[in-house]
């Protein structure tokens, strides 16, 4: 039997990473020659940078903007492709005992995952959107989704931005209230490999990638039977399941356009997030060939 190619991948639990799990079960991985290990992430994409900085992982499938935030502020990776071409919709959340709306919160602080993630970057294009500038003091770090749960319900009146419609179980059982909602303005998600590993595993990367499109597919056009799988394992209601998958795109060829890429970093330069906005030749230097 040969030898299988070990990849270490990392992504959020949750629906937009359902094709990695299924395709997991049915061992199509290791069919392939693929040792595939998938290590869920409810931090979000900080906590990925991280663990790709770190050597912990091979891959992770990141925010867009978080990926080229971390990647053009020394992460040693490459965007290896796009993985969703839909935009994340974000939905704005205070806390239940909050007694204010989107624009009572308008100076009120963002919890944020950790700084850079995309809970932080995503509340500053929602507050450029609403013509407020913040600063970093205007930020609370709890550490992901469980922290958020904590620091809304100890102080309400803040605004935490997470994927909207894996969030909603949060409002349903009385811990969060929706207040608003935004959505971002570029694909959601890139595959992200560490520059280390790209070429010795790039035949394997190349193919679990392909593979993983497929069951993305498959998925993407399984009507109900997909959005009652998608709602009973992320506790979803059905009309969530269903309105998130009508809604999202997987990216049916894995290209990443450098317009794009263009785009996010031109509006995370405005942000003040990055320095300056990288050159053609840096960002396709930063894209795997």
């Amino acid at each position: 039997m040969a030898e299988h190619t070990k990849i270490v991948i990392t992504g959020v639990p949750e629906h937009f990473n359902l094709p990695w799990i299924l395709a997991i079960e049915d061992g199509a991985f290791a069919s392939a020659g693929i040792d595939l290990e998938w290590i869920d992430e409810p931090g979000g994409t900080g906590a990925m940078s991280s663990a790709l900085y770190h050597g912990d992982v091979d891959m992770a499938l990141l925010l867009t903007e978080g990926a080229l935030t971390s990647i053009l502020t020394g992460n040693e990776c490459t965007i290896h492709s796009t993985y969703v071409d839909s935009p994340l919709v974000w939905g704005v959340f205070a806390g239940s005992g909050s007694e204010k709306d989107a624009q009572g919160l308008e100076d009120s602080p963002f919890a944020i995952s950790r700084f850079y993630s995309g809970s932080h970057l995503m509340a500053f294009v929602y507050a450029d959107q609403h013509e407020k500038k913040v600063s970093q003091d205007d930020f609370n770090p709890v550490g992901g989704i469980d922290g958020a749960r904590e620091a809304l319900k100890a102080t309400p009146d803040q605004r935490f931005l997470w994927e909207k419609f894996i969030t909603l179980p949060f409002v349903r059982n009385g811990e969060f209230k929706l207040v608003d909602e935004i959505a971002s303005p570029w694909p959601s998600f890139v595959a992200v490999v560490r520059n280390e590993i790209k070429e010795e595993k790039k035949d394997a990367i190349n193919k679990a990638m392909e593979i993983v499109r497929e069951y993305a597919f498959n998925l993407q056009y399984s009507g109900e039977e997909g959005a009652e799988l998608i709602a009973h394992i992320y506790e979803m209601s059905l009309e969530s399941a269903t309105n998130w998958l009508n809604d999202v795109r997987f990216s049916v060829n894995g290209k990443v356009d450098l317009d794009v890429l263009k785009k996010v970093t031109s509006t995370l330069h405005e942000l003040s997030i990055l320095e300056r906005v990288p050159t053609d030749k840096e960002l396709s230097y930063i894209v795997a060939e």
